[in-house]
């Protein structure tokens, strides 16, 4: 094999190498959010408790949940909550804002606004119907 077709061909076999990694990474992902959007709710959920149950310690979580998302841990659970949150308005499944915070997650209602707030420009309670 002459040069050029032994560099393409290690080249071939590193970028076969990357999508496979990256749909095992992106598997994983799947995983990890099913676990998390199952005990949504739960305001006491930590970090160290997913990655028990993900088989990994909290260190290890946090540098595969980092490679995989370039998000910390803490940042992609509340995206998903708030995620979650926006989904559940958007359905139309809620009464109320206190109601809504506790469903995914959030005891401070207060707080819980600010950060939906923050991340769609408006506050949950202008997406909630009062009769």
């Amino acid at each position: 094999m002459s040069n050029t077709t032994l560099i393409l061909h290690s080249t071939a076999k590193r970028d076969s190498k990357k999508e496979k990694s990256s749909t095992e990474d992106e598997l994983w992902l799947k995983r990890v959010k099913l676990k998390v959007e199952k005990q949504l709710s739960a305001p006491s959920l930590t970090i160290d408790e997913i990655a028990t149950q993900m088989h990994m310690s909290e260190r290890q979580f946090y540098r595969k949940i980092k490679k995989v998302t370039r998000r910390t841990p803490n940042q992609l659970m509340q995206r998903w909550r708030l995620e979650r949150a926006k989904a559940l308005l958007d359905a139309g499944k809620v009464k109320s804002i206190s109601h809504l915070a506790k469903l995914v997650g959030y005891a401070k209602t207060n707080y819980f606004s600010k950060l939906f707030e923050a991340r769609y420009g408006f506050r949950p309670s202008e997406s909630i119907d009062v009769f």
